[in-house]
């Protein structure tokens, strides 16, 4: 997030969520205060921020809220989740790698595969 970290207090998450998700952000929030239906409040969720420059990246958000008073109030936890995709991409890839490898090993007829060599003394 190229966002002065000063910015962040006192906005609402939607700054940093790009403007096609905006809306979506908005009817899930307007949703919970109608009807306290939760898709967002209370439960983390992986969601796609912007940054000043208009370059996405995801992150994994939580909203949690509170009372103080009469008063509601939503706080947002979010983290770069960069890092944790780019894992599980590689883990994914890696996985695949390997499952592609043993079916052609399995697949092999006995004959053709390599035969373990006996100890010399």
């Amino acid at each position: 997030m190229d966002l002065d970290l000063l910015e962040l207090p006192g906005q609402n998450i939607r700054l940093l969520l790009p403007p096609e998700m905006r809306k979506t952000h908005d009817r899930g929030m307007a949703d919970y205060l109608a009807t306290g239906h939760r898709k967002v409040v209370g439960i983390g969720r992986e969601l796609v921020a912007q940054r000043k420059d208009g370059s996405t990246f995801p992150i994994d958000a939580m909203v949690s809220e509170m009372f103080l008073g009469e008063r509601r109030l939503f706080t947002g936890f979010l983290r770069d989740a960069t890092q944790r995709k780019q894992s599980e991409q590689l883990l994914e890839e890696t996985l695949d790698t390997l499952l592609e490898r043993l079916t052609a090993v399995v697949g092999t007829p006995a004959a053709e595969m390599p035969q373990p060599t006996a100890a010399t003394d």
